[in-house]
């Protein structure tokens, strides 16, 4: 709503991403260890769940 050319009124939204931005940063890091791990060495990687013992 505008009255005298002045807006009165703004609607909108806000929401928190602070758990999105944290779990991005952290995959991410995995990544880049990730990457340099391979960069470093010619072996084989592979990665353990130790909880279900699955192997990726």
């Amino acid at each position: 709503m505008v009255s005298d050319g002045r807006a009165t009124r703004f609607v909108g939204t806000i929401r928190d991403i602070t758990h999105r931005m944290r779990a991005a940063r952290a995959e991410q890091a995995v990544r880049e260890r990730y990457r340099l791990v391979i960069r470093a060495t010619k072996d084989a990687i592979w990665d353990r769940d130790v909880v279900s013992d699955a192997v990726a």
